[in-house]
């Protein structure tokens, strides 16, 4: 049963004013002196909708609409027309205006855009990328919002962590069923469309009372929480925005150098010797606790002046040994692996041999490679790798210390009652699931990149495009609080603790992810050393900024998984592995849904082993892998006797998924077994 009365909109219209009432308006300043209110009425919205699967076209054969307030009230239409209507009595019923606001909660608002942006005169949009917006205004008056862009993950890990109504079973809706706007739709599947939007309705809940009402504050996304809380802590301090302004980099050149050529993510990578082959119980794993945030709050080498270009660039070494933050430029020469483990990724060389030996997606073997390097790239480098000469043209330094206490403070008090809730029991709240994505989310924060060019749409042929007419190098400096290169010294603190294990434990290392890794062998003792020193880290850190040892005493940590077992396991790259632990696989390959090989495989009676290697093709039925096609012109069709048409859609369409290794690196992979078996057979 619904909590809630259904309405179909022919029902809604009749007495629209009954059904619409709205709690207290919440007002709130923004922008200087303007001032705005929003109608504490709790709204979502959905469609669901049918492609045609020759050409791809999308229609929309039903759409929801929740209005929680003193009472709460799901809506539901079949046609664009009958929306139009509806969105139009809000309006009146309301009384909305551009100070008198209405905000609609969409769980995907670029797949509903792509219907409805020909049907409405935007007012604004704000959109991270083409297609993909986050806030879209019709008439000044209407706000709908991406809720996931806040809470990141999909509709159902929304309503796991905050709502009280869950998703229903997908099997409720058949998807690849042909329907349209005279098809009924009843009982199970009908419940199955409306839930979504009282999902939705429940957040907008939790939304209102946690941050519009005593914080008149309307979240964007999520890493927007904590930037809030950590404007906050800055203050208005006039000297932190100058010391800032000095240090950020000195022209748009080299902040577009250091973001594109020195910035690296986290280490994803596998030992190419235990590539494609299955290992037999004898895999065990860590994971490291929080890896940036401990980078963060543990390291104190951050630069912390701004990066002045130096006369003797040869020199470079005797600035890292000196104990300054170096950035700099190398140029080496026959440049080979000590290991069967590589480093550095093709992507960020400026310049590469054509003839060099790529070790899927990371340079093995090169007769010249062109890189910018930070001081922690540099001796990764020195143990990573061997050459012949190394020539540096531009290497620049800036002071080390540690990263600001407005920052950190807020990551630390996030961690501590996420920490604290987590030891109470309480991870399945809606508040620790708040603090969680506060502590995730620090990390993105430091990372983000200034907006170089505004996403707007066309509304005249609604086609989106990059405009960069507006973007002033200076303006954005004057505006930031955080410095780009504070990020990139996050990634090589964590690369540089990952690495680093991944080296001394040698051969046994099979597979690294960002903040983990996967090995053979009998390490305990390694590992029980290394949690040793991290514990004594931090607590000099909880000794400094006063926080409890009891609840960060494990942050940093390398963390047993599958509960310290050995488990089975194969790989074939960066992010394609099958773990088995205790006869459950658990699979991870990027660009394929999470169950979708073991449902295969269940429904073939084959091994997963046998199945999960080069060439691995599963078709449409099994494959659960769907592609996109947006039709950005009018169309029409025919569906089961019934004429349809949109004036735009995105179709979403089954595909069969592929998955083959790339040919050099298939070749590196049986190259060096080979050349081991050989090895071996001269020794015995």
């Amino acid at each position: 049963m619904l909590d809630c009365k259904v309405l179909t909109v022919s029902e809604y219209l009749k007495d629209s004013r009954l059904y619409t009432t709205p709690l207290d308006p919440v007002w709130f300043a923004k922008h200087g002196k303007s001032k705005k209110s929003y109608v504490q009425l709790y709204c979502g919205f959905d469609i669901e909708t049918y492609t045609i699967p020759t050409n791809h076209h999308a229609y929309m054969y039903i759409w929801q609409f929740s209005l929680y307030g003193e009472k709460n009230i799901v809506v539901y239409g079949r046609t664009w027309s009958d929306y139009i209507q509806f969105i139009d009595e809000l309006r009146k019923v309301l009384d909305l205006s551009s100070e008198r606001r209405l905000i609609i909660a969409v769980a995907n608002l670029s797949y509903e855009f792509s219907f409805i942006k020909r049907w409405f005169k935007w007012s604004k949009i704000f959109a991270k990328e083409k297609r993909q917006p986050l806030l879209a205004v019709i008439d000044d008056c209407i706000e709908f919002r991406d809720v996931l862009a806040i809470t990141g993950g999909s509709l159902k890990q929304l309503a796991k962590q905050y709502t009280k109504t869950q998703k229903r079973d997908g099997e409720d809706l058949d998807y690849t069923k042909p329907r349209t706007f005279l098809t009924p739709i009843e009982g199970k599947a009908l419940e199955y469309c409306l839930v979504d939007v009282i999902i939705l309705a429940e957040y907008m809940d939790y939304l209102f009372n946690k941050y519009i009402i005593p914080d008149k504050y309307i979240p964007m996304t999520k890493t927007g929480l904590l930037r809030r809380e950590v404007k906050r802590a800055m203050g208005n301090n006039y000297e932190i925005k100058q010391e800032i302004y000095r240090c950020y980099p000195k022209d748009y050149d080299f902040y577009t150098l250091l973001m594109t050529w020195v910035f690296r993510g986290g280490y994803t990578h596998g030992n190419v010797y235990h590539m494609n082959e299955v290992i037999d119980g004898g895999i065990r794993a860590r994971d490291i606790t929080s890896s940036y945030p401990f980078s963060m709050l543990a390291y104190g080498g951050y630069p912390v002046s701004p990066f002045m270009r130096v006369r003797d660039p040869d020199h470079y070494y005797d600035y890292i040994l000196s104990g300054w933050c170096v950035v700099f430029d190398c140029i080496f020469t026959n440049i080979r692996a000590k290991t069967n483990h590589s480093y550095e990724s093709k992507s960020k060389c400026v310049t590469i041999s054509h003839n060099a030996l790529i070790d899927n997606g990371r340079v093995r073997r090169a007769g010249q490679m062109h890189v910018w390097l930070t001081e922690l790239d540099f001796l990764l480098y020195q143990r990573f790798y061997d050459w012949d000469s190394v020539k540096c043209t531009y290497c620049y330094i800036a002071k080390k210390g540690k990263l600001p206490k407005y920052l950190l403070m807020p990551l630390a008090k996030a961690y501590e009652q996420k920490a604290r809730m987590k030891h109470n029991g309480m991870s399945d709240t809606s508040e620790y699931a708040l603090y969680k994505s506060l502590v995730n989310s620090a990390y993105g924060m430091t990372v983000t990149r200034l907006m170089e060019s505004e996403v707007k749409m066309s509304q005249i042929d609604y086609q989106w495009y990059l405009d960069n007419t507006d973007f002033s190098y200076e303006k954005e400096k004057k505006k930031a609080f955080l410095l780009p290169q504070w990020g990139i010294y996050v990634t090589a603190y964590s690369r540089y603790r990952i690495c680093n294990t991944i080296l001394d434990i040698g051969n046994d290392a099979i597979y690294s992810d960002t903040d983990s890794i996967k090995y053979i062998g009998n390490h305990e003792e390694y590992f029980d050393r290394i949690n040793s020193i991290i514990h004594d880290d931090m607590k000099k850190v909880c000794a400094e900024y006063d926080l409890d040892y009891d609840l960060f005493h494990d942050l940093g940590e390398f963390e047993q998984e599958y509960g310290g077992r050995a488990v089975k396991g194969k790989f074939l790259g960066a992010k394609r592995y099958i773990i088995t632990d205790q006869g459950k696989d658990i699979v991870t390959i990027a660009g394929l849904p999470k169950n979708a090989l073991t449902n295969y495989c269940k429904k073939h009676n084959l091994n997963i082993y046998d199945v999960f290697n080069d060439n691995m093709l599963m078709d449409i039925d099994v494959s659960m892998k769907n592609a996109h096609c947006y039709n950005d012109e009018p169309h029409h069709d025919i569906i089961d006797g019934v004429p349809v048409s949109e004036l735009s859609s995105c179709g979403i369409y089954p595909i069969e998924f592929t998955m083959k290794l790339d040919a050099y690196y298939a070749f590196l992979i049986n190259d060096l077994k080979e050349r081991s078996e050989r090895y071996e057979d001269r020794i015995y």
